[in-house]
């Protein structure tokens, strides 16, 4: 059963945005290594928070990695169709040669009924041996706990036998960037919760939603892990021209 807060008591149903996507096949995906020697350079958790979290929550939308950076290139249309992103998505890759590790960085927007927008900016891991830690490396930056308890439910996400699945929800005030995961009072430490919507209306009048997701398994090439950043608002209106 799902934890409710009890100021939320008169909101309801998950944010109306469309679901978030199921996880791509991606052992079928190859991200190639670029020319050079290998070097350490930031792990996943910290390329999530600089193309995707910090960005988003301070300028209005994801970033994409510097033109300059030899790491990242576009990603190559087999990989787009892969993940079935239309022409107005952006997609990035990188291989960590010292980790072993493939990385994608997709963005994504959506027109959503009831006056809403979402943007969205997915991290994509492939292999290496440091997945395990992303769960608490994502807790970190969203200031609070993740759970478990949107799997299975209704409003959450289907229970897969495959995937271990962890979100983290926000509501800042409307534009708000101050973005830190709801911690219900007195809970037990470490636990976090699902926000759920009940009056669209009246919730996104005063509040954002922000959801971080997490779904990592392990498949024939390593791990895999989609990280995503969604971040549900009222649509800016134009104003009159007087």
């Amino acid at each position: 059963m799902l934890l409710a807060l009890s100021f939320l008591a008169a909101f309801a149903s998950a944010p109306p945005q469309p679901a978030l996507a199921p996880p791509p096949d991606a052992d079928a995906i190859v991200v190639t290594a670029r020319p050079g020697r290998p070097k350490l350079g930031p792990d996943a958790a910290e390329y999530w928070r600089r193309f995707c979290l910090d960005p988003t929550r301070l300028a209005g939308r994801p970033a994409a990695p510097p033109g300059d950076d030899p790491d990242w290139a576009l990603a190559p249309e087999a990989t787009r169709r892969q993940l079935a992103l239309s022409g107005e998505d952006a997609a990035f890759d990188h291989y960590d040669a010292a980790r072993g590790q493939g990385l994608i960085l997709t963005h994504q927007s959506f027109d959503l009924a009831n006056g809403l927008h979402e943007t969205r900016c997915t991290l994509i891991v492939l292999g290496g041996t440091d997945q395990a830690a992303l769960s608490g490396r994502v807790s970190s930056l969203m200031g609070g706990p993740g759970t478990q308890r949107h799997v299975g439910e209704p409003d959450g996400v289907p229970l897969s036998r495959l995937w271990r699945q962890w979100a983290w929800t926000a509501m800042p005030s409307r534009r708000s960037k101050a973005w830190r995961a709801v911690t219900p009072s007195g809970a037990a430490r470490g636990a976090g919760t699902w926000l759920v919507v009940i009056d669209p209306a009246r919730f996104y009048a005063e509040y954002d939603y922000v959801l971080a997701d997490l779904k990592t398994k392990t498949g024939p090439k390593g791990a895999v892990s989609v990280l995503t950043l969604a971040w549900t608002r009222q649509a800016v209106k134009e104003r009159r021209r007087r």
